[in-house]
């Protein structure tokens, strides 16, 4: 996290100061700005936390990392295209990270016998060592975050964060 992000001055309420001239104190409105606010705040962060401590320790990007937990988690060999819908990620994208993933052997990727027109990837045993190392620094990272918080907390915003992103899908 930057220095910024932790300085007084940066915190939104003592720079906000005519936030309640558009959204009343109290009021529905202004809870669902906050929350959204923060949640957008609270997802940047992390992402710059957890990016720059793996770039740091193993060399891999953020679409590196997520593309091969997103096909070892899958019932593999899994289709790009379904890879790219389960990740959420454009299609062109994914194809590009799948080239830099193949031409270090972190996956492999062939015809689909079924559809000439489609690919069909795996992770290979190096892709599985990759994510061994991911795992050795994001794990830890992830716990030293959330030990504060109960595991009821965890389920009840894991439970929050699903309802609201089933909302999006629609």
């Amino acid at each position: 996290m930057s220095q910024h992000d932790n300085q007084d001055d940066a915190r939104f309420d003592n720079w906000a100061v005519n936030f309640n001239d558009y959204y009343h104190q109290g009021s529905r409105v202004e809870a669902e700005f906050l929350f959204s606010r923060n949640l957008i705040i609270a997802a940047r962060r992390w992402t710059s936390y957890i990016d720059e401590a793996i770039r740091a320790k193993t060399g891999h990007s953020r679409a590196h990392w997520q593309t091969l937990f997103g096909i070892a988690f899958a019932e593999t060999p899994v289709t790009t295209l379904d890879l790219s819908e389960r990740m959420g990620v454009q299609w062109p994208s994914l194809v590009r990270t799948l080239n830099e993933l193949e031409s270090k052997a972190l996956i492999r990727r062939w015809k689909n016998p079924e559809d000439r027109r489609s690919r069909l990837v795996e992770i290979t045993d190096n892709g599985r060592e990759a994510l061994a190392d991911v795992k050795e620094v994001l794990d830890p990272k992830r716990h030293e975050l959330f030990a504060d918080f109960e595991e009821d907390e965890l389920r009840v915003a894991t439970e929050l964060m699903e309802r609201l992103y089933k909302k999006m899908e629609r």
